[in-house]
Parts: structure tokens; C-alpha cells; sequence
């Protein structure tokens, strides 16, 4: 248990950063593109908006 304890802040602060880009690629649904049900079309258009949120906010 003690080697775990001296990782926890690094973890803790890469989820913090990472959290919510995480959450959007998440809401990509790729299995749904994969399985057929999902336009690539419409994940790119996705893709597009994530990164031009990300990019206003870095």
C-alpha cells in the first residue's frame, strides 16, 4: 500500500488535466461506428469541435 501512495498526486493531476477530454472522446461512441449504427462522417465532425474547444482552451 505504501508504494502506491507516492503516484497518487501524479495520478491525481493527470486525471484533473485529462478528465475532460477524456469525457469527449469517450462521447464519440466509436464502438457504434464500428458496429456500423454511426456515420465516420459524423465523428469526424466531432473530432473537429473537440479540437477546436481544446485548442480555445490551451
Amino acid at each position: 500500500m505504501d508504494a502506491v501512495l507516492p503516484r497518487q498526486p501524479l495520478y491525481n493531476l493527470l486525471l484533473s488535466l485529462f478528465f475532460e477530454y477524456g469525457v469527449a472522446l469517450h462521447d464519440l461512441e466509436v464502438e457504434k461506428v464500428v458496429a456500423g449504427e454511426k456515420p465516420l462522417s459524423r465523428v469526424w465532425q466531432q473530432v473537429k469541435s473537440i479540437g477546436r474547444k481544446t485548442g480555445r482552451q490551451i
